[in-house]
């Protein structure tokens, strides 16, 4: 780690890194923009964390999640910035995402090891967080017709299939603009 006075940056002057054009007005609702997708992250999980602290042996069991979930979330966060902004100096374009800046590589092995690492988190995050907790959610509202695998099929089905995922994901601006509604969709949810 390197600590670096505030005024000072890394980057060099000529640098598209350096760039900031917004200002007053605009650039507050750049910013509010920005925190109401990344609140999104933390908005699924305040409706979901529930669905797994039901499970939980006594009440002192779930205090881990204070230290845990912030941290995660922020160096998460940190690495997205940090790998999209050295992709976009090394590169000379904003590749968001990940896929698309591993496809630049000519290592086959470290592509193939990246990618490998997507796809083993995409699957621990959509079976643990999505997952579980639908198939909770349809158990409780039909419990004689589905128990929790047959809610997690329903989940897949629906979540993996019939909800296309892969339109969110097709441009930066999408996504954001989704993340943006979630927030607002699930915010009363959450209370």
């Amino acid at each position: 780690m390197v600590k670096v006075p505030s005024h000072i940056s890394l980057a060099p002057a000529s640098s598209p890194l350096v760039q900031n054009t917004l200002h007053g007005s605009a650039l507050a609702w750049a910013w509010l923009n920005a925190l109401n997708s990344s609140l999104g992250l933390y908005a699924t999980l305040a409706i979901n964390i529930p669905d797994f602290t039901r499970y939980a042996k006594n009440e002192r069991a779930q205090f881990v999640q204070l230290l845990i979930i912030p941290t995660a979330f922020t160096l998460v966060g940190f690495f997205g910035i940090a790998v999209t902004s050295a992709g976009e100096f090394i590169y000379g374009e904003v590749l968001w995402d990940p896929l698309k800046l591993i496809d630049h590589w000519d290592n086959r092995a470290a592509s193939f090891f990246a990618a490998l690492s997507f796809l083993l988190s995409i699957i621990g995050v959509n079976i643990s967080a999505n997952s579980i907790s639908a198939a909770n959610d349809l158990m409780v509202l039909f419990p004689k017709y589905i128990n929790i695998r047959r809610g997690q099929v329903i989940c897949a089905l629906i979540g993996g299939w019939a909800l296309c995922p892969w339109e969110i994901l097709a441009t930066a601006p999408g996504f954001l603009n989704f993340m943006s509604g979630y927030t607002v969709f699930l915010g009363p949810f959450a209370g």
